[in-house]
């Protein structure tokens, strides 16, 4: 009869990764060793931020495009960062603001507070959106959330936040119309924001 194996109780191997704050993110770039708009800090984690492919990079220009002729050009950033909490500092691909954009020159970027609709262009980053980004945005109280997903030629609109997600969580499809909560007497047709 054999020995039986003895398994030593492993340790986390991720149980020592640091967790950046946004202040040591921004001695970083003072050092040149981030560049600002190439990643976003999420729970603490430097997230390299991917390039932009065709459909991604038209899918953003429509998305301009129609949000500008709802808010108008003072009221829209694509992208801007944002600062949620001391280790979330997202960049989502677009954003209307509550203050017109040249308050922000003197003032630093937006606060989430002051986002009336976030929305992030998907097209390889689906599950991250609808997940870890969708709870990020939730639980920072941002009233409306849109992921546009470009593959499957969707729109999912979050709206309503509760404490752990969003209430109110429907997928329009290209043929439909949605008018941001802000904007009620605006709609904006989905297949206008697909390349």
């Amino acid at each position: 009869m054999g020995n039986k194996l003895q398994i030593p109780s492993a340790e986390n191997p991720f149980a020592h990764r640091k967790h950046w704050t946004v202040n040591e993110c921004r001695k970083l770039e003072a050092m040149e060793l981030l560049i600002p708009g190439t990643y976003e800090l999420i729970d603490g984690e430097i997230v390299e931020k991917m390039g932009q492919n065709v459909p991604h990079a038209i899918a953003c220009k429509k998305l301009l495009f129609a949000l500008t002729l709802v808010f108008g050009v003072d009221y829209v950033f694509m992208p801007v960062s944002v600062v949620i909490n001391n280790t979330n500092n997202p960049e989502p691909d677009a954003s209307v603001t509550t203050r017109r954009d040249t308050e922000y020159l003197t003032r630093g970027n937006p606060t989430i507070n002051e986002m009336r609709l976030v929305v992030e262009v998907s097209d390889t980053t689906l599950w991250y959106d609808c997940n870890t980004k969708m709870h990020l945005y939730c639980g920072a109280n941002v009233p409306e959330y849109w992921v546009l997903d470009v593959t499957n030629r969707i729109l999912i609109v979050h709206r309503n936040p509760t404490n752990t997600s969003y209430s109110d969580i429907t997928e329009y499809n290209e043929t439909q119309s949605i008018a941001p909560l802000s904007a009620p007497n605006s709609p904006i047709i989905v297949a206008n924001l697909l390349p």
